[in-house]
């Protein structure tokens, strides 16, 4: 058997819009101007800043070749924000389907 180290489960997904926000600041360059650079419609990068789209590979690697971050880091940020957002979601389902089981007198369950 493979001994695994302790997994590392994150409770909050960090969006990779919301670095990508942060880094166009710190380089002084508006949505706009990404946009155009990567031959993008701007609503795209809006959507992505604003947390409401993902970022895919093809986008990814525009902002690579834009911005000069490697595309893996784009994806994979994207990947973990959407596995930790599904634990969540799979976790919350748990915890509500505890509560209707703790509804249910032991004696019932016997």
């Amino acid at each position: 058997m493979i001994d695994l180290p302790p997994t590392y489960r994150p409770d909050r997904a960090l969006h990779p819009g919301r670095l990508l926000k942060e880094e166009l600041a710190e380089r002084g360059m508006t949505q706009r101007q990404l946009a155009e650079l990567m031959r993008r419609p701007t609503q795209v990068i809006s959507d992505i800043v604003r947390e409401k789209k993902s970022i895919t590979p093809q986008t990814a690697l525009g902002i690579e070749k834009v911005l000069g971050i490697d595309a893996e880091f784009w994806v994979n940020l994207q990947a973990v924000h959407d596995l930790v957002v599904a634990r969540m979601a799979e976790d919350e389902q748990l915890e509500e389907q505890r509560h209707w089981l703790r509804r249910i007198p032991d004696r019932e369950i016997e």
